[in-house]
């Protein structure tokens, strides 16, 4: 069976997408920092689909320390990496220069960049031709937001590093594909009164995700910008 990576994979976008590939077949290694979100999820999958395999990982992608041996575990463990959701993320808002911020910028940085690139750089002999990446970026990307200026910061990064990404895999015929969301319903609007259709449904982002591995071999979405009909809020 074809095998899904997909970081942040307990909730939210990366819970959507984990759901869409395991409906088509995909066995999965979920990633999540909630360690028991992930083996509920991850029970919930077996449930259902009783002849896939969902392995778990629970890990900060923020600490360093622990990623050399997240690499070494998808390694040993898994038998193809034909698809991989750099998903996980964090918002904060904030202040550029407030040194009490937490998360800061190294912070978001850390998780949306650098362990990124650690992960691919120890990964790339395993991809092959086919291979799909897909880095779950964000409309701030392009936009970048004075209210949350560290994430700004780290999702502009993001959107740069993937672009880059996908010059350097050209030649192997590894796809990759930057997904630009905008306010998506999660976990972080819990509490917030909110009209439906002013905000995203992480199945409308899992939907444009399983749409674009659906292209056919010689084509790749390289930028997938998804927003409410109306806009941002």
């Amino acid at each position: 069976m074809p095998v899904a990576i997909i970081t942040g994979a307990s909730k939210g976008i990366g819970w959507s997408i984990a759901n869409r590939f395991a409906e088509n077949g995909f066995d999965l290694l979920m990633i999540a920092r909630d360690i028991e979100g992930l083996q509920a999820k991850s029970g919930e999958l077996q449930q259902k689909f009783p002849a896939q395999r969902f392995a778990t990982f629970s890990i900060d992608l923020m600490d360093k320390s622990q990623l050399s041996s997240l690499s070494q575990f998808a390694l040993a463990t898994l038998s193809s990496m034909d698809v991989l959701v750099l998903n996980a993320g964090l918002f904060g808002m904030g202040e550029l220069l407030n040194p009490d911020d937490s998360p800061n910028l190294d912070d978001f940085m850390q998780l949306h960049v650098l362990s990124n690139h650690f992960l691919c750089q120890k990964w790339q002999s395993s991809f092959k031709k086919g291979t799909h990446i897909f880095s779950v970026c964000s409309v701030v990307s392009n936009e970048p937001r004075f209210d949350s200026p560290a994430y700004s910061i780290s999702k502009v990064a993001q959107l740069a590093w993937t672009k880059m990404l996908r010059k350097s895999f050209l030649e192997r015929e590894i796809k990759v594909t930057a997904v630009l969301p905008g306010q998506t319903l999660t976990s972080s609007w819990d509490g917030i009164p909110l009209e439906s259709n002013r905000i995203l449904s992480a199945d409308a982002v899992a939907d444009a995700v399983w749409k674009a591995w659906e292209m056919p071999s010689n084509t790749v979405i390289e930028e997938i910008v998804i927003r409410p009909q109306k806009g941002d809020l």
